[in-house]
């Protein structure tokens, strides 16, 4: 099931309204921002506001640059599912227990950089690949496909 919540800041959110896997809600932007959107106004529900309404939508201190996206989560990927589609040289980044969202987003950005084919995190210990993941990622989340999975506790 998919969760809505925000992603902000213009690169981020360039990448995820080009996304097709990506469900965009609503667009807010400052009249500043608006230009660089024009592209998207017919195809997403927008609104243009102020500085102030768009730092209600983000966490505190979050460098929003005048853009936030309201939005689902991308459906999640199962390992199985990208196996198959791998070839011998696939390159897989695997994180164990990185739970700061700031390096996080660093990560899945190198991931992208490096022509990394996925990024595997455990389901626990990691947070949620959302706002401040996809704005730090600058838009490698919407092309890296991050696949969570369970990992074994021991006896």
């Amino acid at each position: 099931m998919s969760k809505q919540f925000f992603i902000y800041g213009t690169h981020a959110v360039l990448a995820a309204l080009k996304n097709p896997r990506r469900r965009a809600q609503k667009l807010w932007l400052t009249p500043k921002s608006q230009g660089i959107f024009t592209t998207f106004l017919k195809q997403v529900l927008h609104k243009i506001t102020d500085d102030k309404t768009l730092e209600t939508l983000v966490p505190k201190g979050a460098v929003h640059q005048g853009v936030v996206l309201e939005t689902t989560s991308l459906a999640e990927i199962g390992l199985e599912d990208l196996v198959k589609d791998f070839s011998e040289d696939a390159c897989v980044v695997l994180l164990d227990q990185v739970t700061d969202p700031q390096n996080l987003g660093a990560i899945l950005r190198s991931c992208a950089a490096f022509g990394a084919d996925a990024l595997i995190v455990p389901d626990h210990h990691s947070p949620q690949f959302e706002g401040t993941i996809a704005k730090v990622a600058s838009g490698a989340l919407e092309h890296v496909p991050v696949i969570r999975v369970i990992t074994w506790r021991g006896p």
